[in-house]
């Protein structure tokens, strides 16, 4: 799941719904903030396009990896397991965790973990898999590599008949992590579960629907943030490395500092709502947000349009205001037939944004459209990750004969 630490780009989506199945994501309609380039940005003359057109990108190829599995694919029946959530480490496996369905065991959470080579790696828990009794619902999952090589993983968890929270952390072997406050963490004070982040140090923010829940590293709510360890509630949110925190929710981007309180130098007393402009009614309702160099960051969200959606991505000054330079007017758009799911950016600077049908969206650097391309997915995107080669690893469910569905792990190149 790309990166949730370092500078440039360290927050992704983990959404835990999607648009084509209830109303949750992370295009070309007009702009939310309207077409408001400063008057004197007229058209580029000859010699600044033909420069612009040396140093773009070179067209994205997306192609499944055939050194992956069976050609390209790894995947089961839907009935035995619903993969949710997706990590890669700096070795190139692959973790992937979700709810199991053994109809004859409680709902247990299995997590695996996946060769380079897309072969189960039985160095990992029981023959490549752990099981643990933890009542998940079966949403995606936030799930991450950290730099010690434990993996942590964050998702929706059933709580007494309520909806809570779950978290855990493995050794890199698979077994439960000692020094983590139990396998399990349900959280009912944060509601609903609607993403999560993990730092480096193994502490993480649990994005609710009531409030957000900061814990610290042994898993124990820290009561020096926010209100107890509380700030309010988010869909996802991204973190520099001085411990200031960027979150979404509806259409506003919200800035915090380390402590917990809001930042009054970012937008309007520490946020700043998307839908205050004059076209309010196509304001994205936001699942991602991504930090860029220089504090800048990448709001990405969608609103319908017709039958589809539009897919939109809005760049935020270091202060919290559109940046005008940024796409039309500060915002990028793109049409879509399935909301966002994820976004990540490239080795060159393109940022890429898969969705729920199995599209992929790719933007330049300046926001400007870049190509649609499909995965040819039949049924459901529900998470994806870049490894160290740059490769898109996407986790999904195959719906196109229902009495026979099921999961997938598909590896694509990106040329």
């Amino acid at each position: 799941m790309p990166a949730v630490g370092g500078h440039r780009r360290d927050g992704w989506l983990l959404a835990t719904s999607l648009w084509s199945v209830a109303s949750s994501g992370c295009g070309i309609s007009l702009p939310a903030f309207g077409d408001t380039r400063p008057a004197d940005a007229g058209p580029r003359d000859a010699q600044a396009l033909d420069a612009a057109d040396a140093a773009a990108p070179s067209p994205l190829h997306v192609s499944l990896d055939p050194s992956f599995a069976t050609e390209g694919n790894l995947g089961g029946d839907l009935a035995d397991w619903s993969p949710a959530g997706v990590a890669i480490d700096d070795q190139g496996r692959i973790v992937v965790s979700g709810p199991g369905s053994d109809p004859g065991m409680p709902l247990a959470e299995v997590v695996r973990r996946v060769t380079p080579d897309g072969a189960l790696d039985v160095a990992f828990g029981a023959s490549g898999k752990v099981t643990l009794a933890l009542s998940p619902e079966t949403w995606a999952q936030a799930v991450r590599v950290l730099p010690s090589g434990r993996i942590g993983i964050l998702g929706a968890a059933s709580l007494g008949g309520g909806e809570g929270a779950l978290a855990l952390r493995l050794d890199a072997d698979g077994s439960t992590d000692p020094t983590f406050a139990g396998p399990l963490l349900l959280v009912p004070v944060a509601g609903p579960f609607s993403g999560g982040l993990w730092q480096d140090d193994g502490s993480a923010f649990i994005f609710g629907a009531a409030a957000t829940l900061r814990f610290d590293a042994s898993g124990v709510a820290d009561p020096a943030y926010g209100a107890g360890g509380l700030i309010p509630p988010a869909v996802a949110g991204a973190l520099a490395a001085d411990g200031r925190l960027w979150t979404a929710t509806g259409s506003r981007v919200s800035r915090f500092l380390a402590t917990g309180a809001l930042d009054p130098s970012f937008g309007r007393g520490g946020a700043f709502d998307l839908s205050s402009g004059d076209a309010a009614s196509d304001a994205p309702t936001l699942q991602c947000v991504l930090l860029e160099a220089g504090d800048r960051v990448l709001a990405v969200g969608a609103h319908p349009s017709g039958a589809s959606f539009d897919v939109d991505v809005t760049r935020l000054t270091a202060s919290g205001d559109v940046d005008l330079s940024y796409g039309a007017g500060g915002i990028a758009s793109l049409p879509a037939e399935g909301g966002p799911v994820g976004a990540a950016d490239l080795p060159d600077g393109r940022l890429i944004v898969w969705t729920s049908y199995g599209e992929l969206l790719a933007i330049s650097p300046d926001g400007e459209p870049a190509g649609t391309f499909k995965l040819d997915v039949s049924g459901t995107v529900l998470s994806a990750a870049l490894d160290p080669a740059a490769r898109l690893v996407v986790v999904g469910m195959d719906t196109a004969y229902p009495p026979r569905a099921t999961w997938f792990v598909r590896r694509y190149l990106l040329l």
